[in-house]
Protein backbone atom coordinates (compact mmCIF):
# COMPACT_ATOMS: atom_id res chain seq x y z
CA UNK A 1 0.00 0.00 0.00
CA UNK A 2 2.78 1.61 -0.48
CA UNK A 3 2.26 2.57 -2.98
CA UNK A 4 3.25 6.72 -5.96
CA UNK A 5 2.23 9.61 -7.49
CA UNK A 6 3.82 7.62 -10.95
CA UNK A 7 2.19 4.29 -9.09
CA UNK A 8 1.11 3.06 -6.17
CA UNK A 9 4.01 3.65 -4.68
CA UNK A 10 3.97 7.00 -3.65
CA UNK A 11 0.25 6.86 -3.46
CA UNK A 12 -1.80 9.37 -4.42
CA UNK A 13 -4.75 11.67 -2.70
CA UNK A 14 -7.42 13.36 -3.02
CA UNK A 15 -10.32 15.21 -1.92
CA UNK A 16 -13.19 16.20 -3.28
CA UNK A 17 -13.52 19.65 -3.37
CA UNK A 18 -17.50 20.26 -3.99
CA UNK A 19 -18.86 23.45 -5.33
CA UNK A 20 -21.73 24.75 -3.48
CA UNK A 21 -24.11 26.78 -6.00
CA UNK A 22 -26.26 29.45 -4.08
CA UNK A 23 -29.43 30.37 -6.44
CA UNK A 24 -31.62 33.45 -5.13
CA UNK A 25 -34.69 32.95 -4.19
CA UNK A 26 -37.84 33.06 -6.75
CA UNK A 27 -39.76 36.00 -5.40
CA UNK A 28 -43.05 35.59 -7.87
CA UNK A 29 -45.93 34.19 -6.49
CA UNK A 30 -49.66 32.22 -7.45
CA UNK A 31 -51.15 29.40 -7.32
CA UNK A 32 -49.65 27.61 -10.86
CA UNK A 33 -46.18 28.48 -8.65
CA UNK A 34 -46.67 26.63 -5.33
CA UNK A 35 -48.34 23.59 -7.53
CA UNK A 36 -45.61 23.47 -9.24
CA UNK A 37 -43.25 24.26 -6.46
CA UNK A 38 -44.98 21.55 -4.39
CA UNK A 39 -44.61 19.10 -7.39
CA UNK A 40 -41.19 19.48 -7.62
CA UNK A 41 -40.60 19.16 -3.97
CA UNK A 42 -42.08 15.58 -3.93
CA UNK A 43 -40.33 14.42 -6.72
CA UNK A 44 -36.98 15.31 -5.28
CA UNK A 45 -38.30 14.01 -1.84
CA UNK A 46 -38.92 10.51 -3.80
CA UNK A 47 -35.72 10.46 -5.00
CA UNK A 48 -33.99 11.42 -2.21
CA UNK A 49 -35.37 8.85 -0.05
CA UNK A 50 -34.74 6.51 -3.44
CA UNK A 51 -30.93 7.23 -2.70
CA UNK A 52 -30.73 6.80 0.66
CA UNK A 53 -32.07 3.00 0.28
CA UNK A 54 -29.60 2.35 -2.13
CA UNK A 55 -26.90 3.88 0.12
CA UNK A 56 -27.57 1.67 2.78
CA UNK A 57 -27.87 -1.30 0.39
CA UNK A 58 -24.56 0.04 -0.11
CA UNK A 59 -23.09 -0.09 3.49
CA UNK A 60 -24.62 -3.42 3.71
CA UNK A 61 -23.02 -4.56 1.31
CA UNK A 62 -19.53 -3.50 2.59
CA UNK A 63 -20.16 -6.40 5.10
CA UNK A 64 -21.90 -8.66 2.56
CA UNK A 65 -18.45 -8.59 0.26
CA UNK A 66 -15.85 -8.57 2.86
CA UNK A 67 -14.86 -12.04 1.84
CA UNK A 68 -14.57 -11.31 -2.00
CA UNK A 69 -10.96 -12.50 -3.39
CA UNK A 70 -8.98 -9.84 -4.28
CA UNK A 71 -8.80 -10.46 -7.95
CA UNK A 72 -12.12 -10.53 -8.99
CA UNK A 73 -12.72 -7.86 -12.10
CA UNK A 74 -15.05 -5.28 -9.97
CA UNK A 75 -12.31 -5.70 -6.80
CA UNK A 76 -9.08 -4.65 -6.80
CA UNK A 77 -6.69 -5.71 -4.13
CA UNK A 78 -4.69 -2.96 -2.58
CA UNK A 79 -2.02 -2.92 -0.23
CA UNK A 80 -0.96 -0.05 0.42
CA UNK A 81 1.81 1.96 2.57
CA UNK A 82 1.02 2.57 6.82
CA UNK A 83 -0.27 0.46 9.88
CA UNK A 84 -3.68 -0.20 11.26
CA UNK A 85 -4.46 -1.45 14.60
CA UNK A 86 -7.78 -4.48 14.31
CA UNK A 87 -11.21 -3.24 14.34
CA UNK A 88 -14.04 -5.11 15.64
CA UNK A 89 -17.34 -5.71 12.90
CA UNK A 90 -20.44 -5.41 13.75
CA UNK A 91 -23.23 -6.42 11.60
CA UNK A 92 -25.80 -3.91 10.84
CA UNK A 93 -29.31 -5.69 12.16
CA UNK A 94 -32.87 -4.76 10.58
CA UNK A 95 -34.13 -2.77 13.25
CA UNK A 96 -30.77 -0.30 12.81
CA UNK A 97 -31.36 0.18 9.57
CA UNK A 98 -34.76 0.69 9.72
CA UNK A 99 -34.33 3.05 12.54
CA UNK A 100 -31.44 4.97 10.26
CA UNK A 101 -33.94 5.18 7.33
CA UNK A 102 -36.32 7.06 9.21
CA UNK A 103 -33.66 9.23 10.81
CA UNK A 104 -32.53 10.23 7.17
CA UNK A 105 -36.10 10.02 5.42
CA UNK A 106 -37.57 13.04 8.08
CA UNK A 107 -33.90 15.08 7.66
CA UNK A 108 -34.25 14.73 3.62
CA UNK A 109 -37.75 15.83 3.84
CA UNK A 110 -37.34 18.41 6.39
CA UNK A 111 -34.85 19.71 3.73
CA UNK A 112 -36.58 20.09 0.70
CA UNK A 113 -39.79 21.18 1.88
CA UNK A 114 -38.25 23.98 4.08
CA UNK A 115 -34.21 24.75 3.02
CA UNK A 116 -34.59 28.08 1.94
CA UNK A 117 -31.16 27.62 -0.78
CA UNK A 118 -31.77 25.23 -4.04
CA UNK A 119 -29.65 21.73 -3.04
CA UNK A 120 -27.22 20.00 -4.88
CA UNK A 121 -28.39 16.68 -5.69
CA UNK A 122 -25.05 15.63 -6.43
CA UNK A 123 -23.64 16.90 -3.80
CA UNK A 124 -25.65 15.17 -1.38
CA UNK A 125 -25.16 12.01 -3.38
CA UNK A 126 -21.14 11.91 -2.83
CA UNK A 127 -21.62 13.47 0.62
CA UNK A 128 -23.96 10.21 1.87
CA UNK A 129 -21.62 8.19 0.15
CA UNK A 130 -18.56 9.97 1.99
CA UNK A 131 -20.32 9.81 5.08
CA UNK A 132 -21.06 6.07 5.59
CA UNK A 133 -17.45 4.93 4.78
CA UNK A 134 -16.21 7.87 6.98
CA UNK A 135 -18.26 6.44 9.93
CA UNK A 136 -16.21 3.29 9.56
CA UNK A 137 -13.43 4.90 11.09
CA UNK A 138 -11.02 2.74 8.64
CA UNK A 139 -7.98 5.41 7.73
CA UNK A 140 -7.66 3.22 4.78
CA UNK A 141 -11.27 3.31 3.67
CA UNK A 142 -12.50 5.89 0.83
CA UNK A 143 -15.10 6.95 -1.51
CA UNK A 144 -14.27 7.44 -5.02
CA UNK A 145 -16.18 9.13 -7.36
CA UNK A 146 -16.40 7.75 -11.07
CA UNK A 147 -13.10 10.16 -11.96
CA UNK A 148 -11.47 9.02 -8.79
CA UNK A 149 -11.80 5.77 -9.17
CA UNK A 150 -11.22 6.01 -12.99
CA UNK A 151 -7.69 7.63 -12.12
CA UNK A 152 -7.12 4.79 -8.98
CA UNK A 153 -7.65 2.36 -11.80
CA UNK A 154 -5.00 3.59 -13.93
CA UNK A 155 -2.46 4.01 -11.03
CA UNK A 156 -1.98 0.11 -11.41
CA UNK A 157 -2.52 0.66 -15.31
CA UNK A 158 1.58 1.91 -15.54
CA UNK A 159 1.16 5.47 -17.84
CA UNK A 160 0.15 8.71 -16.71
CA UNK A 161 0.97 12.00 -15.92
CA UNK A 162 2.20 13.19 -12.49
CA UNK A 163 5.53 14.16 -10.99
CA UNK A 164 7.58 11.18 -10.70
CA UNK A 165 7.74 10.94 -7.25
CA UNK A 166 6.59 8.08 -4.75
CA UNK A 167 5.26 8.67 -1.11
CA UNK A 168 3.72 6.83 1.98
CA UNK A 169 1.52 7.75 4.42
CA UNK A 170 3.46 9.78 7.74
CA UNK A 171 1.97 10.98 10.67
CA UNK A 172 1.72 14.73 9.45
CA UNK A 173 1.27 13.90 6.18
CA UNK A 174 2.76 12.00 2.81
CA UNK A 175 6.23 11.11 2.82
CA UNK A 176 8.86 11.17 -0.56
CA UNK A 177 10.34 8.15 0.01
CA UNK A 178 11.89 8.30 -3.81
CA UNK A 179 12.03 11.39 -6.64
CA UNK A 180 13.02 9.38 -10.62
CA UNK A 181 16.10 10.52 -11.14
CA UNK A 182 15.59 13.45 -14.29
CA UNK A 183 12.24 13.73 -13.41
CA UNK A 184 9.94 16.54 -13.14
CA UNK A 185 9.88 16.30 -9.28
CA UNK A 186 13.65 15.99 -9.33
CA UNK A 187 13.93 19.17 -11.29
CA UNK A 188 11.77 21.41 -9.02
CA UNK A 189 13.75 20.29 -6.19
CA UNK A 190 11.56 17.49 -4.05
CA UNK A 191 13.97 15.87 -2.07
CA UNK A 192 13.64 12.01 -0.49
CA UNK A 193 12.10 13.07 2.99
CA UNK A 194 10.12 15.81 2.56
CA UNK A 195 6.46 15.96 3.57
CA UNK A 196 3.90 17.12 1.37
CA UNK A 197 1.04 19.20 3.40
CA UNK A 198 -0.47 21.29 0.50
CA UNK A 199 -1.35 21.24 -2.88
CA UNK A 200 -2.31 24.17 -5.36
CA UNK A 201 -2.40 25.87 -1.78
CA UNK A 202 -5.43 23.14 -0.03
CA UNK A 203 -4.06 21.34 2.64
CA UNK A 204 -3.45 17.59 1.95
CA UNK A 205 -2.09 16.69 5.77
CA UNK A 206 -5.37 14.48 6.44
CA UNK A 207 -6.25 13.18 3.32
CA UNK A 208 -5.44 9.67 2.47
CA UNK A 209 -2.81 8.62 0.09
CA UNK A 210 -5.43 7.98 -2.46
CA UNK A 211 -7.25 11.45 -2.39
CA UNK A 212 -3.14 13.20 -2.62
CA UNK A 213 -2.30 11.33 -5.53
CA UNK A 214 -5.75 12.13 -7.28
CA UNK A 215 -4.86 15.80 -7.01
CA UNK A 216 -1.35 15.31 -7.27
CA UNK A 217 -1.98 14.24 -11.06
CA UNK A 218 -3.20 15.75 -13.77
CA UNK A 219 -2.82 16.74 -17.58
CA UNK A 220 0.23 16.43 -19.17
CA UNK A 221 2.05 20.17 -19.62
CA UNK A 222 -0.53 21.45 -16.78
CA UNK A 223 1.53 22.85 -13.25
CA UNK A 224 0.56 21.73 -9.63
CA UNK A 225 2.11 24.02 -6.73
CA UNK A 226 3.19 21.25 -4.10
CA UNK A 227 4.42 22.69 -0.83
CA UNK A 228 6.67 20.38 1.67
CA UNK A 229 7.68 20.40 5.01
CA UNK A 230 11.87 20.13 5.28
CA UNK A 231 13.28 20.52 8.66
CA UNK A 232 10.45 22.63 10.57
CA UNK A 233 10.78 24.78 6.82
CA UNK A 234 7.73 24.98 4.44
CA UNK A 235 9.04 25.34 1.02
CA UNK A 236 6.49 25.33 -1.91
CA UNK A 237 7.52 24.06 -5.38
CA UNK A 238 5.96 24.52 -8.74
CA UNK A 239 5.99 21.49 -10.65
CA UNK A 240 5.00 21.00 -14.71
CA UNK A 241 3.45 17.96 -14.53
CA UNK A 242 4.91 14.94 -16.83
CA UNK A 243 4.18 11.44 -18.48
CA UNK A 244 5.11 8.40 -16.81
CA UNK A 245 5.42 5.44 -17.54
CA UNK A 246 5.87 3.34 -14.69
CA UNK A 247 8.51 0.57 -14.26
CA UNK A 248 8.66 -1.05 -10.61
CA UNK A 249 11.12 -3.74 -11.46
CA UNK A 250 15.00 -2.21 -11.59
CA UNK A 251 17.70 -4.46 -12.09
CA UNK A 252 21.54 -5.05 -13.01
CA UNK A 253 24.88 -6.71 -11.82
CA UNK A 254 26.94 -4.21 -10.46
CA UNK A 255 29.64 -5.65 -7.52
CA UNK A 256 31.17 -9.28 -7.87
CA UNK A 257 28.74 -10.87 -10.33
CA UNK A 258 25.47 -10.81 -7.59
CA UNK A 259 22.24 -9.63 -9.37
CA UNK A 260 20.90 -6.34 -7.79
CA UNK A 261 16.96 -6.43 -8.12
CA UNK A 262 15.35 -3.27 -6.71
CA UNK A 263 11.12 -3.90 -6.07
CA UNK A 264 9.45 -0.20 -6.14
CA UNK A 265 5.77 -1.26 -5.67
CA UNK A 266 3.73 -4.78 -6.64
CA UNK A 267 1.81 -2.85 -9.36
CA UNK A 268 0.18 -5.26 -12.08
CA UNK A 269 2.59 -5.26 -14.41
CA UNK A 270 5.61 -5.88 -11.43
CA UNK A 271 5.69 -9.87 -12.06
CA UNK A 272 6.30 -9.82 -15.86
CA UNK A 273 8.94 -7.21 -14.82
CA UNK A 274 10.10 -9.17 -12.08
CA UNK A 275 11.01 -12.62 -14.60
CA UNK A 276 12.74 -10.50 -16.69
CA UNK A 277 14.83 -9.40 -14.13
CA UNK A 278 15.54 -12.92 -12.81
CA UNK A 279 16.17 -14.39 -16.67
CA UNK A 280 18.65 -11.73 -16.81
CA UNK A 281 20.50 -13.15 -13.75
CA UNK A 282 20.04 -16.69 -15.14
CA UNK A 283 21.71 -16.03 -17.96
CA UNK A 284 24.49 -14.46 -16.67
CA UNK A 285 25.11 -17.27 -14.40
CA UNK A 286 24.72 -14.57 -10.85
CA UNK A 287 25.99 -16.24 -8.06
CA UNK A 288 23.75 -14.10 -5.77
CA UNK A 289 20.70 -11.80 -5.35
CA UNK A 290 20.15 -8.86 -3.28
CA UNK A 291 16.29 -7.64 -3.33
CA UNK A 292 15.91 -4.14 -2.19
CA UNK A 293 12.14 -3.63 -1.02
CA UNK A 294 13.17 -0.44 0.46
CA UNK A 295 10.94 2.56 0.08
CA UNK A 296 8.16 -0.01 -1.30
CA UNK A 297 4.84 0.79 -0.30
CA UNK A 298 2.99 -2.22 -1.38
CA UNK A 299 0.48 -3.01 -3.97
CA UNK A 300 -1.39 -5.77 -5.38
CA UNK A 301 -1.96 -9.18 -3.94
CA UNK A 302 -2.37 -10.90 -6.60
CA UNK A 303 0.89 -9.26 -8.02
CA UNK A 304 2.93 -10.24 -4.86
CA UNK A 305 1.69 -13.79 -5.02
CA UNK A 306 3.10 -14.11 -8.76
CA UNK A 307 6.34 -12.77 -7.70
CA UNK A 308 6.76 -14.64 -4.67
CA UNK A 309 6.06 -18.09 -6.76
CA UNK A 310 8.73 -17.66 -8.92
CA UNK A 311 10.82 -17.90 -6.13
CA UNK A 312 8.84 -20.81 -4.09
CA UNK A 313 8.79 -24.63 -4.91
CA UNK A 314 5.12 -24.83 -3.98
CA UNK A 315 4.09 -24.29 -0.11
CA UNK A 316 2.02 -21.32 1.35
CA UNK A 317 3.00 -17.93 0.47
CA UNK A 318 0.56 -16.13 3.49
CA UNK A 319 -2.95 -16.47 4.84
CA UNK A 320 -5.43 -14.07 5.46
CA UNK A 321 -8.27 -13.87 8.55
CA UNK A 322 -11.81 -11.53 7.51
CA UNK A 323 -14.02 -10.30 10.14
CA UNK A 324 -15.52 -13.85 10.71
CA UNK A 325 -12.41 -15.52 11.47
CA UNK A 326 -12.36 -17.23 7.69
CA UNK A 327 -9.11 -17.76 6.84
CA UNK A 328 -8.18 -18.01 3.55
CA UNK A 329 -4.20 -19.20 2.16
CA UNK A 330 -2.02 -18.31 -0.76
CA UNK A 331 -0.19 -21.14 -1.80
CA UNK A 332 3.00 -21.20 -4.40
CA UNK A 333 2.53 -23.58 -7.33
CA UNK A 334 5.13 -26.39 -7.60
CA UNK A 335 8.46 -25.01 -9.68
CA UNK A 336 10.81 -21.90 -9.45
CA UNK A 337 12.67 -20.29 -11.89
CA UNK A 338 15.67 -19.95 -9.29
CA UNK A 339 16.79 -22.44 -6.84
CA UNK A 340 19.95 -22.62 -4.92
CA UNK A 341 21.42 -19.35 -5.66
CA UNK A 342 21.74 -17.00 -1.77
CA UNK A 343 19.48 -13.88 -1.34
CA UNK A 344 18.95 -11.40 1.09
CA UNK A 345 16.51 -8.45 1.25
CA UNK A 346 17.58 -4.80 1.69
CA UNK A 347 14.30 -3.45 4.07
CA UNK A 348 13.88 0.04 5.93
CA UNK A 349 11.52 2.18 7.68
CA UNK A 350 9.25 2.55 4.57
CA UNK A 351 8.99 -1.07 3.44
CA UNK A 352 5.07 -1.79 3.92
CA UNK A 353 2.48 -4.30 3.44
CA UNK A 354 3.13 -6.32 0.60
CA UNK A 355 6.64 -5.32 0.20
CA UNK A 356 6.67 -6.54 4.58
CA UNK A 357 5.27 -9.87 3.20
CA UNK A 358 7.42 -9.93 0.40
CA UNK A 359 10.65 -9.80 2.79
CA UNK A 360 8.82 -12.35 5.60
CA UNK A 361 7.94 -14.77 3.38
CA UNK A 362 11.45 -14.99 2.15
CA UNK A 363 13.13 -15.33 5.81
CA UNK A 364 9.80 -17.63 6.59
CA UNK A 365 10.51 -20.11 3.93
CA UNK A 366 13.86 -19.80 2.08
CA UNK A 367 15.82 -18.76 5.40
CA UNK A 368 16.87 -15.59 3.38
CA UNK A 369 18.66 -12.72 5.53
CA UNK A 370 16.64 -9.42 6.22
CA UNK A 371 19.09 -6.44 6.37
CA UNK A 372 18.48 -2.78 7.16
CA UNK A 373 15.91 -1.08 9.50
CA UNK A 374 12.73 -2.22 11.23
CA UNK A 375 9.94 -1.95 8.76
CA UNK A 376 6.78 0.19 9.23
CA UNK A 377 4.12 -3.01 10.28
CA UNK A 378 1.18 -3.02 8.15
CA UNK A 379 -0.62 -6.19 8.13
CA UNK A 380 -4.59 -5.47 6.88
CA UNK A 381 -5.58 -5.64 3.47
CA UNK A 382 -7.75 -3.35 1.42
CA UNK A 383 -10.35 -4.04 -1.70
CA UNK A 384 -11.89 -1.58 -3.68
CA UNK A 385 -15.76 -2.72 -4.85
CA UNK A 386 -17.11 -0.89 -8.43
CA UNK A 387 -21.04 0.45 -8.09
CA UNK A 388 -23.03 0.72 -10.82
CA UNK A 389 -22.58 4.23 -12.01
CA UNK A 390 -18.82 4.01 -11.78
CA UNK A 391 -18.33 4.90 -8.63
CA UNK A 392 -16.38 2.90 -6.13
CA UNK A 393 -15.63 2.19 -2.10
CA UNK A 394 -12.37 0.92 -0.64
CA UNK A 395 -12.67 -1.05 2.74
CA UNK A 396 -9.99 -3.13 4.79
CA UNK A 397 -11.34 -6.51 4.97
CA UNK A 398 -8.76 -8.46 5.98
CA UNK A 399 -5.47 -8.92 8.20
CA UNK A 400 -3.01 -11.04 7.00
CA UNK A 401 0.13 -12.91 8.48
CA UNK A 402 3.24 -14.35 6.89
CA UNK A 403 3.40 -18.00 6.20
CA UNK A 404 5.13 -18.47 9.76
CA UNK A 405 2.14 -16.78 11.49
CA UNK A 406 3.51 -13.94 12.43
CA UNK A 407 1.87 -10.57 13.09
CA UNK A 408 3.00 -8.07 10.75
CA UNK A 409 0.44 -5.31 11.78
CA UNK A 410 1.74 -2.60 14.07
CA UNK A 411 4.89 -4.55 14.07
CA UNK A 412 7.18 -4.26 11.30
CA UNK A 413 10.15 -7.08 10.26
CA UNK A 414 13.20 -6.20 12.74
CA UNK A 415 16.03 -7.04 10.47
CA UNK A 416 18.27 -9.91 10.84
CA UNK A 417 21.50 -7.43 10.36
CA UNK A 418 20.30 -4.18 11.34
CA UNK A 419 21.99 -1.15 9.66
CA UNK A 420 21.29 3.01 9.52
CA UNK A 421 21.56 4.97 6.23
CA UNK A 422 24.71 7.23 6.60
CA UNK A 423 22.88 10.40 5.48
CA UNK A 424 25.71 12.33 4.87
CA UNK A 425 25.94 10.13 1.84
CA UNK A 426 23.22 11.89 0.48
CA UNK A 427 23.38 14.10 -2.80
CA UNK A 428 20.79 16.22 -3.23
CA UNK A 429 17.79 13.72 -1.00
CA UNK A 430 19.61 10.62 -2.93
CA UNK A 431 21.84 8.07 -1.87
CA UNK A 432 23.39 6.29 -4.50
CA UNK A 433 24.22 2.53 -4.10
CA UNK A 434 28.02 2.89 -4.02
CA UNK A 435 27.21 5.21 -0.66
CA UNK A 436 24.75 3.00 0.12
CA UNK A 437 25.91 1.74 3.81
CA UNK A 438 22.57 -0.61 3.94
CA UNK A 439 24.01 -1.68 0.17
CA UNK A 440 27.21 -2.37 1.33
CA UNK A 441 26.26 -4.80 4.28
CA UNK A 442 23.79 -6.72 2.06
CA UNK A 443 27.01 -7.29 -0.37
CA UNK A 444 28.94 -8.46 2.32
CA UNK A 445 26.26 -10.77 3.81
CA UNK A 446 25.58 -11.95 0.41
CA UNK A 447 29.67 -13.06 -0.31
CA UNK A 448 29.48 -14.55 3.20
CA UNK A 449 26.91 -16.95 2.05
CA UNK A 450 28.14 -17.29 -1.74
CA UNK A 451 31.39 -18.57 0.36
CA UNK A 452 29.59 -20.81 2.48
Amino acid sequence: MDNNFNNENITEVKEENKEIHEQKPNKESGGSLRFLTGLLTGLLIAVAALVFIYFVAVYQSIHKSAAATSDSSSNSQNATQTADGETDVETLDEDAITALESKIDTLLRGLYSDYYYSIDADAMDEAVCDAIIEALGDKYAAYYTAEEYAELLENYSGTFSGINATVVEGETGAVITSVTEGGAAEKAGILVGDIIISVDGVDVTKYSLEELVAVVRGDEGSEVVITVLRDDEEIEFTIVRETVDVASVYYGIYDDNVLYIQITGFESNTPEQFEEALNYGIENNVSGIVFDVRNNGGGLLTSINSVLDMLLDDGMIVYMEDNEGVIATYEATEGTIVSGIPMVVLVNEYTASAAELFASCLRDRLDVTLVGSTTYGKGVAQTAYMLSDGSAYKYTYAQYFSASGYDINGNGLVPDVEVSIDESKAVDGIIYLEDDTQYAAALEKIKELIAE
